[in-house]
């Protein structure tokens, strides 16, 4: 028999494949260079991963109730369209610069406690050479300076760094 924590855990992944799905599909079905696509595609994502904790909440009565938090994105040519659903950030490192957005409005709905998300958007335009980082993680997991020395890295070689260098536990 599986853990309460097991079994939330479990739930979360398979909200997460029910997210990703529904993004892709209304993604697909989208016209190119669209904010409102975008957008719609973002916000299909956070209904099928509620949904999901809901409808896992429900069935395992007596449990209480599962949350959740999801930073998604659509990249659409140098237009990158991103949303926020319970707790993260988007971290954007450029040279000499790094750009932390978070919503502390989205972070105190997280999935799961509503019938309809609250999904927080936001758009950004990205350069070459832009390193960006989104994560459920609550801010500051990583100090300005550990951010800024990845730029110029591969993304393993700066994964690496981001895992080692975080104080929770990211494996």
């Amino acid at each position: 028999s599986l853990s309460a924590s097991s079994r939330a855990a479990a739930s979360v992944a398979a909200a997460a494949r029910a997210a990703s799905s529904a993004s892709s599909a209304a993604l697909r079905a989208a016209s190119p260079a669209s904010f409102s696509a975008s957008r719609a595609a973002l916000r299909s994502a956070a209904t099928a991963a509620n949904d999901h904790l809901l409808d896992s909440a429900r069935q395992e009565a007596g449990q209480g109730p599962l949350r959740g938090s999801m930073v998604a994105a659509a990249l659409r040519g140098k237009d990158l369209f991103v949303s926020q659903s319970g707790g993260g950030q988007v971290i954007l490192v450029r040279p000499g610069t790094v750009a932390r957005l978070a919503s502390q409005e989205a972070a105190a709905r997280p999935l799961g406690s509503s019938h309809s998300p609250h999904v927080q958007f936001r758009h950004l335009e990205l350069s070459l050479g832009d390193l960006l980082v989104l994560t459920t993680a609550a801010p500051p997991i990583w100090s300005d300076p550990s951010l800024s020395s990845l730029y110029g890295l591969t993304l393993p070689q700066a994964l690496d760094r981001l895992v080692a260098s975080s104080p929770h536990d990211l494996t």
